[in-house]
Parts: C-alpha cells; structure tokens; sequence
C-alpha cells in the first residue's frame, strides 16, 4: 500500500532508512509530532472506545445493521492507535531514529493490517446507506444478517491476508528481492486501496448526499384526511416521522465520516504516489500525512455526537452512569 521508507546499501546489501539521515535528523520535529500523534492517539482510543462500547451495550443500537459497521470501523481506528502509533511512527517514520532498520520491515506491516481495514470498512458502510437511500424499499433484502457477516468476515480477512503475505516473501526472500517485491506490491495496493477507493467513496457519498437533498426539498402532498385525524394517528405519524429523521441523520452522520477519511486521506495518497513515480518527498510530508489519518480516527465519535441525538443521549446516560 506504500512504498517502504527503506534503500539498499549497496555495500552492505542490508536496507536502510532514507530518512534516517543525520542531515536530516530534527529532534524538535520529531518531539512535536511525537506529542501530537500521542495526543491524537488517547482521543482515538478513549472516543472510539466510548462509541464500541454504546453501539453494543444499547439493544436499540446492535438492531440496526449501520451500527454494526460503525462498530468495525471504530475497531480499526482504535488499532490504528494501538498499532501505528507506537510502532510505525516512532520506530520507523523518525528522522533521528536509531532503531535497527531490519525490525522495521515487521512493524510497518502493520500499517497493511489496519489501513486496508479502514477503507474497506468505510466501502461497507457507504454500500449500507447507498441501499438505505437510493433502494429503501430493498433495505430488508439485501441488507440482513447472512450478507453482513459475509462484509464483516470479507473487511477484514483482505488485511490480515495481505500483511501475511508481506511477512511472507520478508522471511523467506533475500532482502533484495524482498525489496523489488515490496515495490511491485505497493504499486499494485496504491491503486487497489488507495486511488480506486477514495474515487468510489467520493462518488457513492456524493450521490447520497444529492439524493438525501431532492429528498428533503420535495414538497409533500396535503393530505385533508389529515385534518380529521385521531390523536392516535398524530401520535404514530410524529413517531414515523421522528424515526425517519433519526435514520437521516445516522445517514447524514455516516456521509460525514466518509467524506473527512477522504479528505484527511489526500495528503497520504498524494505522498504514497510520489514515491511511486520516484518524486521526492521530504520527511515533513510524510509526518503531516500520518498525523491527518489520525485525526480523522479521532473525529468519528465527535461526528456521531453532533448529528445523532439517540447516540448523544446514550452516551450522557453511559457517563451519568445511568
């Protein structure tokens, strides 16, 4: 999925980081992103965290599927904390770091773990509201149990195959060819995982949104029925209405998280594509990048408590200890 940070000596033929250079080494740059990257990394495990445990302590939350992928999401932006954080990023992305390049190898694998999951997770979710807005009355059909299991199991199976075989061709190659293989696997995983889901994100989000709009600026017919109602049909058509804008705004919410993964993703794609056609990129980029994937973990739940009142309620419920 990126290019690896490493060359061949070819002296000793053992991989070292480019970066790694003393010309390069800024220890204030490294202490800064260091702290803020930590920073981040405690609101992505505390918020995301907070939302797992909501979405499946709440029955009325595990009954609806949406919820279900926003809880897999939240599990691969909690292990983008727990895995990117402390490994990747201070081992292998510091510029003074001294840390043996040939471990390096196995903790950026990591990174084929978790970014892969949180693309796919989000393709998931953006194919659930797809159904939900543009084919509601084929919702029940095509989104049930069965098919969701199959998402699930498919989202996160990808990864854990590609990292595997990553650590393959790592252990059993020699570091040169180890290398040529990395390249021709990222290069591939650039477009597979990179370009192609952003675009599919961007354009299925898009629609939504377009269509959540004619939705709400259609006029609706008056009904003169209406005005003869019994309170107990005012009561079940308010309630109707309440859940309709409920389920809006859950989608609304989910919309919002796609598009600010896509954008807080442009700085890394764009960084990941210039190493790929061999244009240089400075150590700053490659901070910047990171940092703006960990910032779109940490706003997930803030997004859910902002848009979704039913969410917003839970948890003050949750912390009143209630």
């Amino acid at each position: 999925m990126e290019e690896s940070n490493f060359t061949l000596d070819p002296r000793t033929s053992v991989p070292f980081k480019e970066s790694g250079s003393i010309s390069e080494c800024d220890v204030s740059l490294d202490l800064m992103f260091l702290l803020l990257n930590g920073l981040i990394s405690v609101f992505i495990l505390l918020g995301n965290g907070l939302a797992c445990f909501i979405f499946l302590k709440t029955a009325h939350f595990r009954r609806c599927f949406m919820n279900t992928f926003l809880v897999s999401l939240g599990l691969s932006d909690i292990f983008m904390a727990l895995l990117i954080m402390p490994g990747h990023v201070i081992f292998c992305t510091s510029s003074c770091s001294q840390f043996i390049s040939k471990h390096c190898w196995l903790i950026s694998s990591t990174r084929y773990l978790v970014f892969p999951a949180t693309k796919l997770n989000l393709l998931a979710i953006s194919y659930d509201r797809y159904i939900a807005v543009m084919q509601p009355l084929k919702y029940k059909a095509k989104i049930n149990f069965k098919r969701v299991l199959i998402i699930l199991t498919t989202v996160w199976t990808i990864p854990v195959i590609l990292t595997l075989s990553r650590l393959a061709w790592w252990i059993k190659l020699p570091i040169a060819q180890a290398l040529i293989m990395d390249h021709v696997f990222n290069s591939c995983l650039i477009f597979l995982l990179v370009v192609l889901p952003v675009s599919i994100l961007t354009i299925v989000n898009l629609r939504i949104i377009l269509e959540i709009r004619r939705h709400s600026n259609q006029p609706r017919p008056v009904n003169e029925e209406s005005v003869t109602e019994t309170r107990l049909n005012c009561t079940i058509e308010n309630n109707d209405k309440r859940i309709r804008q409920t389920g809006r705004k859950g989608t609304i919410a989910c919309v919002l998280v796609v598009l600010i993964f896509v954008l807080c993703w442009l700085p890394r794609a764009y960084y990941n594509v210039a190493r790929l056609l061999g244009k240089g990129e400075g150590p700053l980029l490659n901070r910047l990048s990171l940092l703006f994937l960990f910032i779109q973990s940490a706003v997930n739940p803030f997004v859910y408590t902002f848009y979704r009142v039913d969410f917003r309620r839970a948890a003050v419920r949750l912390l009143r200890c209630r």
